[in-house]
């Protein structure tokens, strides 16, 4: 009997970074073992380490893993809006955090990306695809809220992503309902430049809700995956402060401390001190004063008697009382300490006994 030719077949099964989900070894395993049936690894990828795989870019669960691919896919981001978290101010219209790696801007306002692959090649097209972060909203597709839906009359009224590139799609995936934006790339260059813009807030009701976002940027040819780079995104009012805010909160976590330790905390005040940060002066640093004295963290606690104060002043106050008691009857119910007694005219004293003869006279 003839030995059997194995026989070749074509499987298409990749896992999330685009390569095989098959090793040469097992093939070999198979070989040996005298299996009838072998795999063809050139069906995973082609030469440009495309992506093989009936499963689409825009599905239920897109991978937000990074993946650079054979082309060694990035994107890079302007200068000016990669500066440090201190030289940021409020009034900023788009910032980049690299501790995040997020980018904070304002609605309608133009961003630079810069996609660059490391050789030249043709056919290439980046799609921007919002995706929710969290796993609990990873499978509802991001759209616009209503009230700027009703804003705008055009077609692709829908999408959230912009761009006004020449041959820029709007592609709405009616399987997974999921809206991106289609940019294709110049043939034969090695990195491409083009603006884009959001035309929605992340905390409008009805569209992202405050749910946390990333930009999920996929370089395509022919529908197949050759690379992926995901950005967090979070479009604000004011994108100074929510990158500084959520830098300090990463920071706070990063250290093990609560969220209740970014509060202002009020002094440790007892009964007879209060805490007072102050420069004390030349003149009594090298006095011996007991109600100076300096802590371990260079604050001066100075003692102050409240209680005796406060009783000192009851006391006196009920004593000029006692020797006036005859003053506070004459001046109509208030008490004013050394006054003299008041003198009344008898020009100014009323005639009980007349009658009035006219509104006035009452």
């Amino acid at each position: 009997m003839s030995e059997e030719k194995p026989v070749l077949l074509r499987a298409i099964s990749t896992n999330s970074n685009g390569s095989s989900a098959f090793s040469q070894e097992y093939n070999e395993f198979l070989k040996s073992e005298g299996a009838a049936c072998m795999f063809d690894m050139n069906c995973f990828s082609s030469d440009d380490g495309a992506v093989s795989t009936d499963i689409s870019a825009t599905g239920k669960t897109p991978c937000l893993d990074d993946y650079p691919g054979k082309l060694d896919f990035r994107i890079e981001l302007s200068d000016d809006i990669r500066g440090e978290a201190e030289t940021v101010t409020s009034k900023v219209n788009c910032t980049y955090s690299d501790a995040l790696d997020k980018i904070f801007i304002k609605k309608n306002v133009l961003c630079l990306l810069t996609f660059k692959v490391n050789r030249l090649s043709s056919g290439l097209q980046v799609r921007l695809l919002p995706v929710f972060e969290s796993s609990e909203h990873l499978e509802c597709s991001v759209v616009r809220c209503p009230f700027h839906q009703s804003q705008d009359v055009i077609a692709h009224r829908r999408h959230i992503i912009r761009c006004n590139s020449v041959g820029v799609a709007y592609d709405d995936d009616e399987s997974s309902s999921r809206l991106s934006t289609v940019i294709p790339l110049q043939d034969n260059v090695t990195e491409s430049s083009h603006f884009v813009s959001f035309a929605c807030l992340s905390t409008c009701t009805g569209g992202i809700n405050r749910r946390a976002l990333k930009l999920c940027c996929t370089l395509e040819r022919k529908q197949n995956v050759i690379g992926r780079r995901s950005i967090g995104l979070k479009i604000s009012t004011c994108p100074g402060r929510e990158r500084k805010n959520e830098e300090r909160k990463m920071a706070c976590e990063n250290r093990g401390d609560s969220a209740q330790s970014l509060k202002r905390r009020p002094p440790n005040v007892s009964n007879h001190q209060m805490s007072v940060r102050a420069k004390i002066p030349k003149q009594f640093e090298d006095n011996n004063n007991e109600d100076l004295q300096p802590d371990s963290d260079g604050v001066y606690r100075i003692k102050i008697e409240v209680t005796d104060e406060l009783l000192a002043r009851h006391a006196y106050l009920q004593k000029a009382l006692i020797e006036n008691a005859d003053n506070y009857h004459s001046t109509g119910g208030y008490f004013f300490a050394n006054r003299p007694p008041r003198t009344v005219s008898t020009s100014t004293v009323r005639d009980e006994s007349r009658t009035p003869t006219s509104v006035m006279d009452f």
